[in-house]
């Protein structure tokens, strides 16, 4: 059940991700897996993070010991409760986490860590960091290092703020429709402060500049937990004017930035870049895709296609999408390959489809099982 709570969140937040113009191939995300009877343990380090070795070393061990702490504390409350409960066994608590590459430049790497943990009750809860390092001076990049002054009444805060909270507004008025009461939305955002541990620089057209920064709220932060998260992007032209002098050459243009789709229930830490479709998009015939995929996706300039049924139990066709080589990726994210793609849908398709995009492995899985990443789309 936790899997696929995070799978929903990811493809109903598909959060855009990094932005970079190196042609890096860093290969296969790493990731770490820890599974008991007391513990489903996974976490799929960030590949950006590779360009900074010290930086990735850092990451991977504050994982492993998380991962050794978490375990060994499931693995208490378990024995516990089996002298409690003899007859009864503790479902597996979950420890969920993936890093989102959100901007990449050859100064800036941008993380955010978005976790899921299930220790018991009706639900697990959902956390969010973000990190962001400075790759020319080889360390962390605290928010008020960006400004002049981020003081509580600074004008970069008043400028933040004011935005922050008229796009929250916004964005709940369309979320809520019909059900949105302004005073009762006033009393959620009354004393909320904004949310800089989870900061990160957001992609611009601008290659290797960040268009602006953004910041997400967790549930419960402003709304009831069924609202879920709220991402707000702030353009770098409501704060560009407070910027220290040394980050002002790093904003430039708009945001803009593709979508990222991941696939959690994989586990082998692969992500689309998709321009088209988009998840839970309404589609027809015939189905024309276009985005980025990894690398390591691609023999002799494609990577597989495969429509299947929503449960993705019965493969309904196949083919392929392909390279388009001559073309320059994004830079949202390293190691990317820019794709396009067409297939026919088969004669009567209706309703939910599910859409696998994945590794074209000319082994036939003697290497172990292709990347691949699936989401789902409605045939009008």
């Amino acid at each position: 059940m936790a899997y696929r709570c995070f799978l929903t969140l990811f493809l109903m937040f598909a959060v855009p991700a990094a932005a970079h113009a190196q042609d890096a191939t860093l290969g296969k995300p790493e990731v770490l897996t820890d599974t008991s009877k007391a513990a489903e343990i996974t976490i799929v380090l960030p590949r950006a993070a590779r360009l900074a070795p010290d930086w990735y070393a850092k990451l991977k061990a504050d994982a492993e010991a998380e991962m050794a702490s978490f375990r060994k504390q499931t693995e208490t409350e378990a024995e516990e409760f089996r002298k409690s409960n003899p007859n009864d066994e503790l479902p597996p608590f979950s420890l969920l986490r993936r890093y989102e590459e959100q901007f990449v430049s050859d100064r800036v790497i941008s993380l955010l860590s978005m976790s899921y943990v299930f220790t018991g009750g009706a639900h697990g809860n959902y956390a969010y960091e973000s990190l962001n390092y400075d790759r020319t001076a080889g360390k962390t990049i605290e928010a008020d290092a960006l400004f002049e002054d981020l003081g509580t009444d600074s004008p970069a805060m008043v400028a933040l703020r004011d935005f922050v909270f008229a796009d929250l507004k916004r964005q709940k008025k369309e979320r809520l429709g019909d059900a949105y009461d302004e005073a009762e939305q006033d009393s959620w955002l009354k004393d909320v402060d904004l949310p800089f541990d989870t900061l990160a620089f957001v992609p611009s057209g601008e290659t290797g500049k960040a268009g602006g920064l953004s910041l997400l709220f967790a549930p419960y932060t402003v709304g009831p937990y069924a609202e879920g998260d709220y991402r707000v992007v702030v353009p770098q032209e409501i704060f560009r004017d407070y910027l220290s002098a040394d980050w002002r050459e790093t904003f430039a243009g708009t945001p803009d930035a593709l979508t990222e789709v991941f696939d959690y229930q994989r586990q082998d830490g692969a992500f689309l870049l998709m321009k088209s479709p988009l998840p839970n998009a309404t589609v027809s015939s015939p189905l024309m895709l276009e985005g980025e995929a990894p690398n390591y996706f691609f023999f002799e300039g494609e990577a597989s296609l495969k429509l299947q049924s929503p449960d993705g139990t019965e493969t309904l066709a196949t083919g392929f999408v392909t390279a388009r080589r001559g073309e320059e990726p994004t830079g949202q994210a390293v190691g990317m390959m820019p794709f396009s793609g067409r297939i026919d849908l088969p004669e009567g398709t209706a309703g939910e489809l599910r859409v696998v995009i994945g590794q074209n492995d000319p082994s036939d899985g003697e290497g172990g099982p292709p990347a691949e990443v699936g989401f789902s789309v409605t045939v009008e």
